[in-house]
Order: C-alpha cells, then structure tokens, then sequence
C-alpha cells in the first residue's frame, strides 16, 4: 500500500490513543519508523548490536513530536504505580532486579525502594531525567544488542514491558538466552509485549493491520510459549490483569483464547481489539521461570 494511506478508521484509532497530531505528522512518523525498520529487517547480525541504538537516536532526534518525548517529559505517577503494582508481588528486600528497555527508569527507580539492588538497562538514554537516584540503583546502557553485560545467575527477577516487539526475530531468541544466562536458578522473568492478534501497535495502526514500523515483530502467546521453553525456560504462566488483581493461568489457556479470536474477520477484530476486555485478556504478559 502507498505510505501515506491511512485507514478509513483512523480518526476512531486516533481518538482511541488519545492521538492529537494532525495527519501529515502521522505519516511522516510512519514514513520514518518504515525506513528505520527496514534497516533492522535487512540487517546482518553482526551490524545490529550497534544499529538499534542507533535507529532510536534517529526517530527521536527527527521527531520532536515523538509521543515518547511527551510521555518522558516527567515520569508519569499513574503508569508508575500501576506497573510496580502488579511487578511488587515477585520483589522482596533481597531481590536483584534487573528492567530491560528501561526509558525513563522511573519503574526501576520506584523498584529500587524495595529490593536490593534495581538496574535499568536501554541502548539510549535520552529520555532519563536528572532528577537525584537512589544509591541502590544504576543505568547501565546497552549497547551489544540482545547480549546483556551481566554475569551468569546474578539476577532474581528481570522485566521488560514493550521490549521484544522491537528487536529483530533472531535477537529475540538470543535476548530470552541472555536473561535465562543472567537469571539465578529459579529467577523470573515477567516480559509484556503487544500481542500480534490485537494490534497493530506501533505507528503502523493508522495506516495497516499488520506492524510495519518499529515493532520488528509483535507476537502471539503461541509464539512466545515456544521461543520462551527453546530458550531454557521451564515454566510459563500467563498473567491476567484486570481491576487491580493480577491472576497467573497456564500458557494453553491464553493460546486457546487466541485460536478463538483468530478466527473473527480481521476488520471485527480490530475494533474490538481497542476495547478494554482485549487488553486484558490478549496483553500480553508472560510470566516464565527458568
């Protein structure tokens, strides 16, 4: 399709997102994000480690407008404590706590208050503010890809929320190796990701029905489950969150409310899938451990 084509349904999408920038804003970004991702696409291996930093740089520098900028310009309390609401239940006072994709590192600043020791690690640092830090939390910035600069079996619990979708498909399967390496036995990793049967979930949701920009690949519980046990993980739940509460199902079950959703026409699916019962049901959060 022509890059500048938007849906007939994206003023909805627009007023769904809570999106305020005018057309032309849009498809410049979808443009971009187009280009920026088929340099991730087309990449050799041994070019990426340096590239996704580099990609980021790019957008956000190019698009003053950036939702990212608007949403960083001050952590935002609501997102905070909604996150480690659901996060709290898996930290303690001895926890080493280690966030991937970290932004801002408000969620690993607020996480430092109850664990040990909290990390947050992105391949940029743009959107981290200068407000003081705790003494028990550090940045470390990322710049070997989906390796992670950790030692073996030193971390209790690691997270990522929005992580995945953004790196090339091979790199994911060397992410979950990298967090099942840095993971002590037993550790847990709890990685939210927009599911592929919800979205699109990038800048691609006002112009296609499959992710073309920035999200390399958004996935489906099926898919996780099984890049999750090649990686070394044993056990994988699902979390269900909803009304404050936070409920853990097996895997199979979320994989057979996909198959059921699958099969509704895709324009169906789409409007339902802005719908809060979708969100929940379809996030999606997994919960695995090594």
């Amino acid at each position: 399709m022509e890059t500048d084509s938007l849906r007939t349904d994206y003023v909805e999408i627009m007023r769904s997102r809570g999106e305020k920038r005018p057309p032309e804003r849009l498809i410049a970004h979808y443009n971009l994000e187009r280009e920026l991702a088929r340099r991730i696409r087309d990449s050799a291996p041994a070019d990426r480690p340096g590239l996704y930093g580099e990609v980021y740089d790019q957008l956000f520098n190019a698009l003053s407008d950036h939702p990212q900028h608007q949403k960083n310009s001050g952590p935002s309390a609501r997102y905070v404590q909604h996150t480690m609401h659901y996060l709290a239940p898996f930290l303690s006072k001895k926890t080493m706590f280690l966030e991937i994709g970290c932004g801002d590192a408000a969620v690993s600043i607020a996480a430092s208050e109850i664990v040990r020791q909290a990390i947050g690690a992105d391949v940029q640092d743009k959107l981290l503010s200068d407000r003081p830090r705790p003494s028990n939390f550090r940045f470390v910035k990322l710049s070997g890809g989906p390796y992670l600069p950790f030692d073996a079996s030193t971390i209790d619990v690691t997270s990522s929320d929005q992580l995945i979708e953004h790196l090339h498909p091979e790199d994911v399967v060397l992410h979950l190796q990298e967090v099942a390496r840095v993971l002590k036995p037993g550790g847990t990793y709890i990685c939210t990701t927009p599911s592929a049967l919800t979205g699109p979930h990038d800048i691609s949701m006002y112009f296609e029905y499959v992710a073309n920009g920035l999200h390399i690949k958004e996935y489906s519980y099926k898919e996780l489950s099984d890049i999750f046990r090649a990686a070394g993980f044993k056990r994988l739940q699902i979390a269900i969150r909803a009304y404050r509460r936070q409920v853990l199902i097996p895997a199979w079950l979320g994989i057979l409310a996909e198959r059921c959703f699958s099969s509704i026409p895709i324009s169906v699916r789409s409007r339902l899938a802005r719908t809060r019962i979708a969100e929940r049901l379809l996030g999606a959060n997994v919960i695995a451990r090594k």
